[in-house]
């Protein structure tokens, strides 16, 4: 690892031994520059700086002495002050090129993207060559790529597609940023005029160009033409994020909600992999229940209130009153549905599916933190496995969104990585850290 940190900084300073220009003779801070080289060969950094500092006094808006300081900084591997005096290059003369491709270098070393990118635009400004001005836009494009801040690109793409048209590159990234801008019929238009031509059977050369035509099609609801570009675009990291267009990965974001008693973002999860599916009986079958759920149920209400009433034995009553509790959540009917596990908790003290439900109650009856209070608790309690541990967290994470705490909710689907509830905390997760 230090020798590769090594290499890399000998590989920056050899970039400005052969960047720097001829300096010119007889100028009033020459005498500071020879006294400055010399003792650079020796190795007397500060000495060198001190000669350079008394050359900038006697000629400020010489940028080959502010150059020349900047290489005594980077030989020094003080990335902080070689990035000022090299700015102070670009400052008094903006048109010598190879600077910024110093302070690039620099930049990338260091992992500063944007710093990176802003004088790659500058470069772009000032380099008259249309060539370069290409290759300064497409790292930039590729930089925003590869740090997930492709949102950022849309006047880069466009002044790449000025210079240099229909390309397949620039094309597979303009495609990938309609689609993340929600631009999808322009995604369409991309990608298929990039496929046109890039004539390969070689998967890892199209994959990604027909991953982003299945998903530009996915979400303009033209399935069937998704299903056909995706199955070209399955290939290594591609497959997983296939799968997140399925209708079998919807199924499994729909089992989570209904297990923490969140029905109607169920509901909607199913209806998108019926969508897709149509004959998708594992959705048709949980919606039935949902529908079940959704029935009037008056007369069961009618029935179960009159035999919790009669029971006479502690744990039976309680259980009629929490198959009560159910039913007027099932209903809608929160404040009788409260009222009903509170009696039934009364009776047999600490029954955690009964608890888990009344924090749903108590989530509908917009009563957040107390519904957080409650799950807390159950996360706490010994003896739980896996999968009730991530249906805790996962409802943890629900809620801890609706009263708007990230940080907690990100915590909380973190822990929720598990069993049916990995895909539905994967997504949030996704979606609150982007």
């Amino acid at each position: 690892m230090k020798k590769s940190i090594y290499y890399n900084f000998i590989l920056v300073c050899l970039i400005f031994l052969t960047s720097l220009p001829t300096y010119a003779q007889d100028t009033p801070g020459m005498k500071h520059v020879l006294k400055a080289e010399a003792l650079k060969k020796v190795r007397n950094y500060q000495g060198a700086l001190l000669e350079y500092d008394n050359a900038i006094r006697l000629e400020p808006d010489n940028y080959e002495y502010w150059l020349r300081k900047g290489n005594i900084y980077v030989l020094m591997k003080d990335w902080t002050n070689a990035v000022t005096s090299l700015n102070k290059v670009v400052e008094i003369k903006p048109d010598y090129l190879k600077v910024y491709m110093i302070l690039r270098k620099i930049h990338l070393k260091n992992r500063n993207i944007d710093a990176a990118i802003h004088v790659l635009n500058q470069a772009f400004t000032h380099d008259p060559d249309p060539k370069n001005k290409i290759r300064y836009k497409t790292e930039i494009i590729k930089l925003l790529h590869k740090t997930d801040n492709l949102k950022q690109a849309g006047a880069h793409l466009d002044e790449a597609k000025q210079l240099i048209g229909n390309n397949p590159m620039i094309l597979f990234y303009d495609a990938k940023y309609s689609n993340l801008t929600g631009n999808h019929d322009n995604a369409v238009l991309s990608a298929t005029e990039a496929l046109a031509q890039v004539v390969s059977d070689e998967p890892q050369k199209t994959a990604g160009l027909y991953y982003e035509l299945g998903y530009a099609y996915h979400n303009l609801g033209k399935y069937k033409e998704a299903n056909d570009a995706l199955r070209n675009a399955d290939y290594g990291p591609y497959k997983t994020l296939i799968f997140k267009l399925t209708p079998a990965y919807h199924f499994k974001l729909a089992l989570a909600y209904y297990q923490t008693f969140r029905y109607d973002k169920c509901e909607e999860l199913l209806d998108k992999s019926l969508q897709m599916q149509s004959d998708f009986s594992v959705a048709h079958e949980l919606k039935v229940k949902i529908a079940d759920k959704k029935a009037d149920q008056s007369l069961k209400i009618e029935s179960l209130e009159a035999s919790a009433n009669a029971e006479k034995d502690p744990n039976k009553k309680a259980k009629k009153l929490s198959i009560l509790t159910l039913t007027h959540y099932e209903s809608k009917n929160y404040p009788k549905a409260l009222e009903a596990a509170s009696q039934s908790l009364e009776l047999v003290g600490n029954n955690y599916q009964l608890l888990f439900l009344r924090s749903a109650i108590l989530h509908k009856l917009s009563k957040n933190p107390e519904a957080i209070d409650v799950i807390k608790k159950l996360t706490h309690q010994g003896g739980l496995n896996q999968n009730v541990k991530a249906q805790y967290n996962f409802a943890l994470g629900l809620l801890y969104e609706d009263i708007g705490n990230t940080k907690l909710a990100v915590s909380a689907y973190q822990r929720a990585k598990f069993g049916i509830f990995r895909y539905a905390a994967v997504e949030k997760l996704g979606h609150l850290t982007q």
